[in-house]
């Protein structure tokens, strides 16, 4: 019976579609090994003599002719790509399967054939090797020769015949479970000697160390990396979900806001950022100190004075604070942190006493799961906040002594919280023991959401504090009484439509009856008029604008935003329409008459393809003090600035004139919908794009902190990707960009214009990346397949990698562009030939990846933290010099290891900000800066790196070798089908940033 080979001496796969080597076919030399048929007898005849392949023609030098040293040799064996010398392997593999013969194995034929070369070392050299296999019928060139042998641990041009059999005709997989298997990554302490199998938890298949794998880096890894991130920059605004007003001036002039759990303080002129990182979560509320106060020092605060005025000295003094320099925030609860609200100082973050900035810290039960609401009492005394519990529990505290005074249910309704959307005091009804002299030279405005009063002649003294609460269909006037509580009075909507009340303002005692009317904001545009706790009339003051859904499912529209101007006499309300209109209020009401000037726009660019303008709702807006100036935050997470003295002074007859306003300035570009992928520039270090769900694409300066381009894709997006090289026949780079419906679509990088379109995948798109030689594009997805498509052909799909048995979540290209590394949510780590989509079984603990993306795998078997199920970790990173491995995870956390990361519990470098899930993150080209990209919370943080050595365009790790992107890609082939004749793709609003199609006459389109 014949000597099974397949069976007994290999178990792996094999490829059958002929012999000569994948490399030997591409270059048009193909072997006859595979087409020798086998060399068998009939049964029981003599064993033949089984006859030698013909050897081929020699030269003088010794090597077959034909094959000399400047065909490959030692010289040139880093031509030889990994994916090609595997295929090699293979092919030898199927030349001794198909030569062999009843009475001589194939291994028993290849000893034979070494045998008779071999001098009495057991050794052959390349020459030799080469000669044999020739004779066998595959021809190996010099390179070849040489790369084998390295892959085998043989560099000096010799390797024993006997080991070379050995390992040739084992299955890759048996060669490496030879020896120990390690369970688990290794220990902090040590050893880092294992060089065999590894078993980690959070991954399925088994990994191991590479074979220059040295103790020196295991130990590397169990150290904290000597760099660090400083937060630069945040792109984004929370407007998407906020309920009440959470954009203010400063007493600076400098802009206050929050985007998931980072408060910033933004200075205008110098377009730069300040933060306040004391919080873990989300944060949900805001508010501004209208008034000056004292505040008791702390230990810590008593020698950390500067800006501040000191009263007094030693044990009891106090520190002062100017009207609207100190900042409430509340956030919502975490697993392992209950609820709270911090009262801070604007101007001690960002400086060396950051960490004394947090005045005082009010906390909150559990079961109060966040503070949606919060609001400072006119004197600044009083705190009120509202949870979001079942119950939106009221709280009442003297802040300053950390007491709370009043708690009590405030609202209930069956739905998902927050029910209740703000707080507005009376700023005529403060105690007279803690009423306030008028100042002439007091702030000028006050938003919505704490209206106040300068102006003696509207005081009215009353027994005691009043507030409103506000939210779904519902409204609550708030009174204290003689004992000090207070007590809830509903109001009546009477004959007005029952609506959710967005914002309230109480306006100054009536000229007539001396009570106080109250405003409020609807989603339906309208401002109602109340006194006596009954609605009196609707005034139609805005259009309702985009719709937007609530936390709870239900749709409505933004609603009416108020302001009360300090002079007691002028409204300025803003609607989801995206419009601006001054009231006059100085007799105490509101009526269709009072309106002072035309309301003026928020000019948006048109939407692709013309048609609507596609309005900006205000959500948020303060206007700041001694001027006309107004900010605005808008649902697209945009902040902007607009002056409102264009809107005018004299009276209108009608509500019918919309008057754009003029120098509107962008300070803040955000996103709207949930941010998936950021992609750093290959070649400009200072560009990054993101893709988002709002359709909308955009690319960033990253010096600057703006947008430099944008433009709608006419699809959900979820990953992009920039080409590594200028494509040739096309004067920049490409922009890929990969959506939710699994389409793919690709972009000029210079205006944005779409190039090319196809949809192979149905399901989600993950990741894509072009190879580093520019000449292949890669795209994973949900339907557990990567495709992959030829640059230069079009786009045109060449191979489909299959075998994954969950979502493909990261892929990464070897740096010779021939093998792509996957991940999915299964834990598997698999590997394709990237020419013909084909899975590889071999080892690849040797091959250089150009970057390292993939959440699992050797180098990065230590980024995962304490019970970790493997799913925690959403984005891995490499540095661009290999020393330092970053990572984004569930938890909101952006972390920064040594690279590579093998040890549990591996030391790491933390920084919050982010909410949870945190989706992705890169390095910029020069290693300046570093991103993420914040998911649900829309939000891109820009980090700056702080290294010992800032050089990134060298590698210092022994690891992993830096990579030089060069040439192009063969020439495009030609575009598909052309935009048709009466559309054009253009800048749509002059800047130079926003790019679309635009129809435009035949004449136009000649000009």
């Amino acid at each position: 019976m014949p000597n099974d080979l397949a069976r007994d001496e290999y178990d792996g796969k094999t490829d059958k579609k002929g012999g000569g080597g994948f490399f030997n076919r591409i270059m048009g030399r193909g072997g006859a090994g595979s087409n020798t048929k086998n060399n068998t007898s009939a049964p029981g005849s003599p064993a033949p003599h089984v006859p030698p392949v013909s050897p081929p023609a020699m030269d003088d030098s010794g090597w077959p002719a034909g094959l000399q040293p400047g065909d490959g040799g030692l010289i040139r064996e880093e031509d030889v790509t990994v994916a090609q010398l595997q295929q090699l392997e293979r092919t030898l593999r199927d030349t001794l399967r198909d030569k062999r013969s009843v009475y001589e194995s194939g291994k028993d034929m290849l000893a034979r054939h070494f045998r008779d070369v071999d001098d009495g070392s057991g050794d052959v050299d390349i020459r030799e090797f080469c000669a044999i296999w020739s004779r066998l019928g595959v021809e190996v060139t010099g390179a070849e020769a040489t790369a084998l042998f390295k892959k085998h641990g043989f560099a000096k041009g010799i390797i024993p015949y006997k080991r070379f059999m050995e390992l040739l005709l084992k299955s890759p997989s048996r060669t490496l479970t030879e020896g120990t298997v390690k369970k688990g990554a290794f220990n902090l302490t040590g050893p880092f000697t294992h060089n065999g199998k590894i078993i980690y938890p959070q991954c399925r298949k088994g990994v191991y160390p590479p074979s220059n794998w040295t103790k020196q880096l295991g130990a590397r890894s169990a150290e904290l990396p000597d760099a660090s991130l400083r937060l630069e920059f945040v792109y984004g605004y929370a407007g998407v979900h906020n309920t009440s007003s959470n954009l203010f001036y400063l007493n600076t002039g400098e802009l206050v806001y929050y985007t998931a759990a980072v408060a910033v303080v933004y200075n205008r002129q110098k377009h730069t950022q300040r933060f306040f990182l004391g919080h873990v979560d989300d944060i949900r509320s805001l508010c501004v100190c209208p008034s000056e106060v004292s505040v008791a020092a702390s230990s810590s605060q008593s020698s950390e004075t500067s800006g501040s005025a000191v009263v007094g000295a030693g044990t009891g003094s106090k520190l002062r604070y100017e009207a609207r320099r100190l900042v409430a925030t509340g956030q919502i609860m975490t697993e392992d942190v209950d609820p709270y609200v911090s009262i801070w100082d604007s101007m001690k973050i960002g400086t060396n006493d950051h960490a004394s900035a947090e005045v005082r810290r009010l906390s909150f039960p559990k079961e109060a799961h966040g503070i949606c609401a919060i609001q400072f009492s006119p004197d600044a005394r009083l705190l009120a906040c509202v949870s979001m519990d079942v119950d939106h529990t009221l709280y009442v505290y003297d802040w300053r002594k950390n007491v709370c005074l009043f708690s009590g249910r405030s609202f209930k309704l069956e739905g998902t919280p927050p029910q209740v959307f703000g707080i507005t005091w009376n700023p005529h009804a403060v105690p007279e023991k803690h009423g306030r002299k008028s100042q002439a030279g007091g702030p000028s405005a006050v938003s919505s959401d704490q209206a106040v009063s300068s102006d003696a002649a509207y005081e009215v003294k009353q027994d005691g504090y009043e507030f409103v609460t506000f939210g779904v269909k519902h409204i609550k006037a708030w009174r204290q009484t003689g004992s000090g509580a207070f007590k809830a009075f509903t109001m009546k909507f009477v004959k007005c439509n029952m609506q959710h009340v967005m914002s309230a303002v109480y306006l100054p005692p009536s000229e007539r009856d001396g009570k106080s009317r109250i405003l409020t904001g609807h989603p339906s545009g309208d401002v109602y008029v109340w006194r006596d706790d009954n609605a009196l009339r609707s005034i139609a003051a805005h259009r309702p604008g985009p719709a937007k859904v609530l936390s709870d499912g239900t749709k409505t529209h933004h609603g009416v935003r108020l302001s009360l101007l300090r002079d007691g006499r002028t409204l300025v309300t803003s609607g989801g329409d995206g419009c601006l209109q001054v009231w006059d209020v100085n007799s105490g009401t509101l009526k269709e008459e009072c309106r002072r000037g035309e309301p003026a726009a928020i000019a948006a660019p048109p939407r692709a393809g013309g048609g609507k303008v596609d309005a900006h709702a205000i959500r948020s807006f303060d206007v700041l003090e001694g001027t006309n100036v107004v900010a605005v935050g808008t649902h697209r997470c945009d902040i902007m600035e607009l002056n409102v003295s264009s809107i005018g002074s004299s009276r209108t007859q009608g509500h019918g004139a919309v008057q754009h306003a003029g120098g509107v300035t962008t300070f803040i570009d955000g996103h709207e919908a949930d941010l998936y992928s950021i992609e750093w520039h290959p070649t400009k270090p200072e560009v990054f794009a993101t893709a988002c769900e709002s359709s909308r694409l955009f690319v960033f300066d990253a010096q600057r902190r703006v947008v430099m381009k944008t433009c709608k894709v006419g699809f959900l997006a979820r990953a992009c990707a920039w080409s590594s090289a200028p494509v040739s026949g096309s004067p920049s780079h490409h922009l890929a960009i990969g959506g939710k419906s699994g389409k793919v679509k690709v972009l000029a990088e210079d205006n944005l214009q779409p190039l090319f379109e196809f949809h192979d995948l149905r399901q989600p798109i993950t990741d894509m990346k072009y190879s580093p030689d520019n000449k292949y594009l890669a795209v994973a997805g949900h339907d557990t397949y990567i495709d992959i498509y030829n640059v230069a052909k079009g786009y045109q799909k060449v191979a489909r990698c299959s075998g994954h048995s969950a979502t493909v979540k990261h892929i990464d290209w070897s740096s010779d562009s021939s093998i792509i590394q996957s991940n999915c949510a299964s834990y598997e780590i698999l590997y394709w030939d990237a020419r013909n989509g084909k899975q590889i079984v071999d080892n690849q603990r040797d091959t250089d990846w150009a970057s390292w993306t993939c959440a699992l795998g050797f180098p990065v078997m230590g980024i995962f933290p304490d019970y970790s199920d493997g799913t925690d970790v959403n984005g891995v990173e490499r540095s661009p010099d290999g020393n330092y491995v970053a990572t984004v995870d569930d938890f909101g956390l952006v972390k920064l290891f040594n690279y590579p990361c093998v040890c549990e519990d591996s030391p790491a470098k933390g920084y919050s900000g982010h909410s949870s899930h945190v989706m992705s993150l890169g390095f910029s080209k020069q290693q300046r800066w570093m991103n993420t990209a914040g998911g649900k919370d829309r939000a891109v943080f820009q980090f700056v790196v702080q290294t010992n050595a800032m050089d990134g365009n060298a590698s210092s790790s022994p690891y992993v070798t830096a990579h030089t992107v060069t040439g192009r890609a063969p020439a495009m082939a030609a575009s598909s089908k052309p935009a048709a004749a009466e559309k054009v793709w253009a800048d749509l609003d002059g800047d130079g940033k926003n790019f679309g199609w635009k129809t435009v006459s035949s004449d136009q389109r000649n000009k």
